[in-house]
């Protein structure tokens, strides 16, 4: 009885560690962030109404997406191959298997501290969601439309040039 629950015991043990908290872990590059020295790790938290928080073992830093002055992706890179010998069998599945992509972006923003910059490396898919969910607040927070570029509305009165008529609904 007890020997057939190891192999499910197993397995659920596994899946939990596979599953995670869903949060995307990122390595620190470089920047001014006060106390975190290059190459340390941790996770990102987001909450989407007010920013994200870099989670790492001694520190956590609160990125309010109203003080975000300017994030861009950077550079991409391929993980190296590993240097393991050949006669390391277990290690087969590594040499055949998809070699992971980063992606680096750099964040210029302010908070509490003051205005800070940070530059982190991540998976190429959680750097394109840090770039996207930091782009979303832009839009929903600004007040442009692409209309006002085509037709005279109430909300573009300021840069119409001579007299016109309003677009009415």
């Amino acid at each position: 009885m007890r020997l057939s629950s190891l192999p499910v015991l197993t397995v659920l043990a596994c899946g939990v560690a596979l599953a995670g908290d869903g949060a995307d872990g990122f390595t620190y590059l470089e920047g001014n962030l006060n106390g975190i020295t290059a190459n340390t790790g941790g996770t990102i938290a987001y909450d989407t109404d007010r920013g994200f928080e870099l989670k790492m073992p001694l520190h956590n830093v609160a990125v309010p997406y109203a003080g975000i002055i300017k994030a861009q992706l950077g550079a991409s890179r391929v993980q190296s191959e590993s240097n393991e010998p050949l006669y390391k069998i277990w290690t087969l599945p590594k040499r055949f298997a998809m070699k992971p992509e980063f992606q680096s972006i750099t964040v210029d923003f302010k908070n509490a501290q003051g205005q800070q910059t940070m530059t982190l490396e991540l998976s190429k898919s959680a750097a394109n969601d840090l770039q996207n969910a930091i782009d979303t607040y832009r839009r929903t927070v600004s007040n442009d439309w692409w209309g006002d570029k085509l037709w005279k509305t109430s909300r573009n009165k300021d840069q119409w040039s001579g007299s016109a008529t309003l677009a009415q609904k």
